[in-house]
């Protein structure tokens, strides 16, 4: 067995012995790291990074947006060139890019010698209490043979040069980055779409590569060999990693970005119990709450992976490189939750929890009982000893933390209303809840000087449109009158001034940001980068979105955007345009055509005119109602991936393959599983719809969000189609166990900056899914 430690100093990546670091709160730092003798006779253990938890302060180094990484030439230098020559190691050292991606998967065969489970399976514990846990010592153990490559790289510069001063600078506090999809939705340039990077390598000085991060190139020792372990077509064949073409994919990606936002957003804030919020297998439906963390995670990897990419699949998507990208994203957000509800009892895993792995895994047996002291095999903390969840609790046991979670310059009482703070205008801002929190605020700054605010909704009787086509599929032939109830209501809020500041990121000096990298891309198409990320600059009204106008105090921009009008209908077009017009290579149609997907798309919503004059339609005084189709089916219904699209009005039902961007797909639910299909179990996810009938109601299609003007719409214009990897149409009655219900409930705007939606009783509107094809029906249950 081979003892590996992350790097207490920059020598060690000579592999000589170094003591472990100084005792921190969670123990030993390294808990018994360090690497001791030749990589090829002793246990692998995953210990504390360099520079872990420092005594007396608690700083530690942070983990990066992708976006805001590559900024940093000299950090993102050190990454390709480690992440390159870890890929071209032998696929037969456990040190490798290839070793370390199978420990997740293929190719099924033990790792560090550990064993003992299903060996039909890799490490992984998908649709399992363990997933994120498990997934913190993963990345941590792949960080942390980056970390000693990228110190060994900069001690490679000729000493007292220029170049060795930063990229020793640099590595000290060097960690890998993450992909934040929920907000900068498309995939960056430089990860999928650019084959070659230029790199200063510290013997040969400027050089080409293969880009490490656009794919990873196989080297097995024959093509017999790939067979052996890789039986599955067309990996069993495959140069290279590979995904869907990137303009397709980021039209994709497009077309659902928001939705993914919104569902992030409701995880955080409104999803209090670990067990539901986690993962897909030990979901209780705790009021209607369907949803989890691991779902919206397999949405991503079923768009990315297509039918024929690695990402596509359990047991080959560890390979991609693009798979540690997100899942340290996904890491990330379980960091932020945990701080958010950390007064909450039920906010992680404890020692007398039951919870049953049925199935196992290549290391646990199939029925094995589990809790915060299950070891998280393969991953060591000693030679005799795995990690367990409680020790993996804190991201600072591996000396790191993300942007959103630097405590050591907050008080400790304003703590977790300053993370909340940064949810609400990271991800808040495009959810209803936040855009109707700045909608009210608009309507209060507007009425009169005692913040009156009087809501009435006038009475009228509608009938849903209806259009049959050869290609669309047409609304049900049941004719339906819409009621509205006329409500008038008198309140007075005050919205305070919110009493947080704005996010900050403490980053440890290293290097000047780039302006002409040295690690310079190598195009050959447009960047396809962040198109929803952080306002650059000062703020004021023109360079950010009115959705963050109330977060982030900006009062006087309501009036001028109720003047003026200039704002872009979706903060995330005019970031689309950045990229181009900042790109020194660009073809503009096709920027273009993913700015169109998101203008048109059924989510898309105007300015801030428009929906204050449709306040009282939205808003009942400080609540309004939230929409969510809640969809489970067992997860190896068809043998493989396959996804569960979410309609609202016509779509070409004839094409499946248009069905990923038709404009009137407000979301989808992905089964993401092993080729094959794996175990059966049911799994589940939700599809946020507000934001979808809130473009109704301003679109002249129904009057308002109360329940007896969108139920009759919803009924007779929300349709689901299921759809396998490869984009074969599946009837949904042939779906084993698919259900799919609708849930409403009252929400309760937040009022300051650092405070949460209040969501009431979820009700389940049974008149919207019964009669059709897997629709829950009256007096069933989800759960």
């Amino acid at each position: 067995m081979v003892r590996i430690s992350t790097i207490i100093t920059a020598a060690a990546v000579a592999f000589n012995y170094v003591e472990a670091a100084p005792a921190t709160y969670w123990g030993k730092a390294g808990l018994e790291g360090g690497i001791r003798g030749e990589l090829s006779k002793r246990a692998v253990v995953v210990s504390t990074i360099a520079d872990g938890t420092r005594a007396g302060t608690g700083n530690v180094p942070i983990r990066q947006d992708f976006n805001e990484f590559i900024k940093d030439s000299t950090a993102l230098n050190l990454y390709l060139l480690a992440l390159s020559r870890m890929m071209a190691r032998s696929q037969d050292d456990p040190t490798s890019h290839y070793q370390v991606a199978g420990i997740h998967g293929r190719p099924y065969i033990a790792w560090d010698g550990v064993s003992g489970g299903n060996n039909n399976r890799g490490y992984c514990t998908h649709a399992d209490i363990l997933f994120l846990s498990w997934h913190r010592p993963y990345l941590a153990l792949y960080e942390s043979l980056l970390h000693a490559e990228v110190q060994k790289i900069a001690q490679e510069f000729t000493p007292g040069s220029a170049d060795s001063t930063k990229h020793l600078a640099s590595a000290a506090n060097w960690r890998m980055p993450y992909w934040d999809w929920a907000t900068s939705v498309t995939i960056p340039a430089l990860i999928g779409n650019t084959p070659k990077v230029t790199v200063q390598d510290p013997t040969k000085g400027s050089t080409q590569i293969d880009n490490p991060l656009y794919a990873y190139k196989y080297h097995f020792s024959s093509s017999s060999k790939q067979q052996q372990e890789f039986p599955n077509a067309p990996f069993d064949s495959n140069a290279q990693t590979s995904r869907l073409e990137i303009n397709q994919l980021n039209g994709k990606l497009a077309n659902i970005g928001t939705n993914i936002k919104n569902r992030v957003y409701n995880l955080l804030t409104a999803y209090t119990d670990f067990a539901t919020f986690s993962n897909k297998g030990t979901t209780t439906a705790v009021n209607g709450q369907l949803d989890s963390l691991e779902s919206v995670h397999d949405v991503i990897h079923a768009t990315v992976g297509g039918s024929q990419g690695e990402m596509g699949y359990v047991d080959y998507a560890a390979h991609d490189p693009l798979f540690f990208l997100h899942h340290t994203n996904i890491d990330r957000l379980f960091a932020i939750w945990q701080v958010v509800h950390s007064n909450s009892s039920k906010s992680y895993l404890t020692s007398t929890d039951r919870y049953t792995n049925n199935y196992g895994t290549y290391a646990l047996r199939g029925g094995i009982v589990e809790n915060s002291q299950t070891g998280l095999a393969p991953f060591r903390k000693t030679s005799s000893a795995y990690y367990t969840s409680d020790d993996v609790k804190s991201t600072k046991s591996f000396g790191y933390v993300y942007p959103e979670t630097v405590d050591w310059d907050k008080p400790a009482d304003n703590f977790v209303a300053w993370v909340i703070a940064q949810v609400n205008n990271k991800y808040g801002s495009g959810a209803p809840a936040g855009i109707l929190t700045s909608v009210s605020s608009a309507t209060n700054s507007m009425s009169s000087t005692t913040t009156s605010r009087t809501t009435t909704t006038t009475t009228t009787t509608t009938r849903p449109p209806t259009t049959t086509t050869t290609t669309t599929r047409p609304p049900t032939t049941t004719s339906s009158t819409t009621t509205v109830r006329t409500t008038t209501t008198t309140t007075t809020s005050t919205r305070p001034t919110a009493e947080f500041p704005l996010p900050t990121t403490t980053v440890a000096p290293t290097t000047t940001q780039a302006t002409t990298a040295s690690a310079a891309p190598v195009t050959t198409s447009p960047p396809q980068g962040d198109v929803n990320g952080p306002v650059r600059g000062q703020r004021n009204c023109q360079n950010t979105p009115w959705y963050l106008w109330f977060w982030t105090g900006l009062w006087d921009c309501f009036f001028q955007g109720r003047n003026n009008g200039g704002h872009h209908k979706r903060d995330i077009i005019s970031d689309v345009k950045d990229v181009a017009h900042e790109a020194k290579t660009v073809i503009t149609d096709t920027v273009d055509n993913i700015g169109a997907i998101i203008e048109n798309s059924i989510d898309a919503l105007p300015d801030i005119n428009d929906l204050v004059k449709f306040a009282s339609s939205l808003i009942s005084g400080d609540q309004y109602v939230e929409y969510i189709a809640q969809i489970k089916a067992d997860n190896s219904a068809l043998n493989g991936t396959f996804t569960v699209y979410v309609f609202l009005g016509d779509y070409n039902f004839q094409d499946a393959m248009s069905w990923p961007t038709e404009k009137n797909l407000v979301g989808q639910h992905s089964a993401f599983t092993n080729i094959g299909g794996g175990h059966h179990f049911t799994g589940s996810g939700s599809v946020p719809l507000t934001r979808a009938v809130m473009n109704l109601i301003v679109n002249g299609k129904i009057p308002n969000l109360g329940r007896d003007a969108v139920v009759p719409y919803l009924k007779d214009h929300l349709r689901w189609e299921v759809a396998t990897a490869s984009g074969e149409a599946v009837p949904s009655k042939d779906v084993q166990d698919l259900k799919v219900s609708i849930v409403s409930s009252d929400v309760r705007l937040p009022c300051v900056k650092g405070a949460l939606p209040a969501w009431g009783n979820a009700k389940t509107e049974y008149g919207i899914s019964e009669g059709k094809d897997g629709g829950l029906c009256q007096g069933q249950q989800m759960v």
